[in-house]
């Protein structure tokens, strides 16, 4: 009957449900509104004592799960700089989980002061209807930014040769390093790539007289860059030496 308020019940799951007092519209039609997925069965309506026969089952599913999101990300990172992760798809909201308990609702989220720590695989699901996505994942590759100190030189032993060294330490063993620095005189010098030693120290070589500063080392199999270390150093010639004793008949 149209526009007639109806107590309604029904078992969802097998579990009672109700009553529920529905009114129908204008054609004559009730609506039962805000149901979740499940197996509706033994839908009754009941008016002025009358109860009809049960209805049912009646079967609600959920949406299909959405396809994973596309996820990437700007590894390789170097430590100290900042990992990008990216996402894209029809979500309405994103969720990314990683090492280090890392988590995040951003759709694109930045890590700031990246440790070798943060390298691992991350993670990300989207939700589209309130229905979540399997997750994709994106392995990211945190590479340690050199880091080292001045540990000595040596001076020429000519004067105006070029027998100086300048000696940096902390570096990586039997590793390969692209060198610059600036001489005074003489200005940017390098780059100059040089093989550390086992024990993880880069000999700069053939270096002639002069203040070397403005230290800089680039770790060649990862691009990781070093902060410059200031220096100077300063490499010296012999003493020049006494004037002979001349003399004459």
């Amino acid at each position: 009957v149209a526009n007639t308020t109806y107590t309604v019940n029904y078992l969802k799951n097998l579990v009672a449900q109700g009553p529920f007092s529905i009114t129908t519209n204008a054609s004559g039609v009730l609506t039962i509104t805000g149901l979740s997925a499940g197996s509706y069965t033994t839908v009754t309506v009941t008016r002025l004592g009358c109860t009809s026969s049960p209805a049912g089952p009646f079967t609600l599913t959920d949406p299909s799960n959405p396809a994973a999101p596309t996820v990437g990300s700007n590894s390789p990172v170097c430590s100290g700089g900042t990992i990008n992760l990216t996402a894209s798809g029809s979500g309405s909201s994103f969720s990314w989980t990683g090492p280090n308990s890392f988590t995040s609702s951003a759709q694109n989220p930045s890590i700031t002061s990246a440790t070798t720590g943060m390298s691992g695989s991350y993670c990300a699901t989207q939700t589209v209807n309130n229905c979540v996505s399997p997750q994709a994942c994106t392995t990211v590759t945190v590479n340690q930014t050199p880091s080292f100190s001045i540990f000595g030189s040596s001076n020429p032993t000519t004067c105006g040769g070029s027998q100086g060294s300048i000696t940096l330490s902390g570096l990586n063993n039997n590793a390969n390093y692209s060198v610059t620095y600036t001489k005074t005189p003489g200005g940017g010098q390098g780059p100059f790539v040089i093989t550390s030693t086992g024990t993880g120290e880069l000999i700069i070589n053939n270096l002639g007289a002069g203040s070397y500063s403005n230290f800089v080392v680039t770790l060649v199999s990862t691009g990781c860059v070093s902060s410059p270390v200031a220096g100077p150093v300063v490499l010296t010639d012999p003493t020049n030496p006494a004037a002979p004793t001349a003399g004459s008949n």
